[in-house]
């Protein structure tokens, strides 16, 4: 869908059919499937748990979304998700990519998305978790440079980790991540 097609709505499209609280925040990319149907994944956390889960919410006009389901959910010790980044590496293996809250690092598993219907579409991951960074870096994301044919990365770094105050930190540059 071309961007530059896209228009602000005077709508201000926000989701309310989440019972998730204040733990929902930071919407993915859309990607299409079926034609004609997007969708968005929001970061999120079980409370009771204290697990972190990625929810899919499906739209086919950018204003009004419905909520399908958990896409996947993750182990109690990552607590909160946030931004989290879903993209294709081969032709059968996808890169689902989170930032945890507590730990404020970023993690990533490698797996298999299928997608049978509209409802019925999931992720199974084939490895374990692994750490983008071990560094100071937080709430990554990536995107897709078709001229390079390269997928970049940039993230969050606070200007002192151990004292998570107030506002403070930068955004990365972009930086070429190869799996």
């Amino acid at each position: 869908y071309p961007l530059c097609a896209l228009a602000v709505s005077d709508e201000r499209p926000v989701s309310t059919q989440s019972t998730w609280g204040n733990d929902f925040r930071d919407p993915t990319e859309f990607w299409e499937f079926p034609e004609g149907t997007w969708n968005m994944l929001i970061g999120s956390r079980f409370a009771d748990q204290d697990t972190g889960a990625a929810l899919r919410y499906t739209t086919t006009n950018f204003n009004d979304y419905t909520y399908q389901g958990t896409f996947w959910e993750g182990d109690s010790h990552l607590g909160m998700w946030e931004c989290p980044d879903f993209y294709q590496i081969t032709d059968d293996l996808y890169v689902l990519h989170i930032a945890s809250i507590p730990w404020h690092k970023d993690f990533y598993t490698i797996g298999r998305y299928n997608a049978t219907s509209i409802t019925d579409q999931h992720f199974e991951p084939a490895s374990r978790k692994y750490v983008y960074d071990m560094d100071n870096w937080y709430a990554s994301k990536t995107f897709y440079d078709p001229t390079r044919q390269k997928r970049l990365i940039w993230g969050w770094i606070a200007e002192d980790p151990y004292q998570m105050t107030g506002w403070q930190g930068m955004q990365t540059l972009p930086q070429d991540r190869e799996l």
